[in-house]
């Protein structure tokens, strides 16, 4: 018959053999970890319009947002844009007597720069690279004389097809005091962005222009 000490022992041997089973892995506890961090995916913008303003060109995402923002006044990186977007440059085609080399892209857009810090598009069509080129209000190749009617635009009162109506209006009209009108003699110049039409549709956006130059 088993002493009262050596059933304390076998009692107290089966309590630590319990312990020490809870605690081996692979038993009833399962170890605590840390969770595994998850990547977080940045959405880089897509470019949605080509924004034409006196200014210069904006490249601009869905919000709005500039990506990419070109000046006139500084030509290169307007004709790198351009690059981008039609996927190359043209060669230059140089008029000495005016001091100016055009790039033309067929019969789609030209754009000229004069001596280092002037320059100037002309757009004939909807797109450019897929996206549409257009005004801060949207008006683009396409657009109708009743789209242009509707915002402030500039008239100069110049019907040469003689059909009762102007062959093109200044879109964003800004008065330039250091220069006579050529349209209204007296009255200071305006610069603005050219809309000229075929019928009642805009066939051709130019920026920036003016009334008090002939070039």
């Amino acid at each position: 018959m088993a002493t009262m000490t050596s059933m304390r022992l076998i009692i107290g041997l089966a309590a630590a053999a319990l312990v020490l089973t809870g605690c081996a892995p692979g038993g009833g506890t399962s170890p605590t970890t840390d969770p595994v961090p998850t990547e977080t995916t940045i959405e880089t913008p897509e470019p949605a319009a080509v924004i034409l303003s006196l200014e210069g060109l904006t490249l601009v995402d869905t919000n709005g947002d500039t990506l990419e923002a070109t000046q006139f006044s500084d030509p290169q990186p307007v004709l790198a844009l351009l690059d981008e977007l039609l996927g190359s440059t043209p060669d230059p085609e140089v008029y000495p007597e005016y001091d100016t080399t055009a790039y033309s892209w067929g019969d789609d857009l030209t754009f000229s720069i004069r001596g280092e810090d002037y320059s100037w598009v002309r757009v004939n069509v909807a797109e450019l690279g897929g996206l549409p080129v257009q005004t801060a209000a949207g008006i683009q190749v396409g657009s109708s004389r009743d789209d242009l009617l509707a915002q402030d635009v500039y008239d100069p009162q110049y019907d040469f097809d003689t059909d009762g109506f102007s062959d093109f209006y200044g879109l964003e009209p800004v008065t330039n005091n250091d220069y006579e009108s050529l349209s209204f003699p007296g009255q200071p110049g305006t610069d603005y962005i050219e809309a000229q039409l075929q019928g009642d549709t805009v066939s051709t956006l130019a920026s920036p222009s003016n009334d008090y130059t002939d070039v």
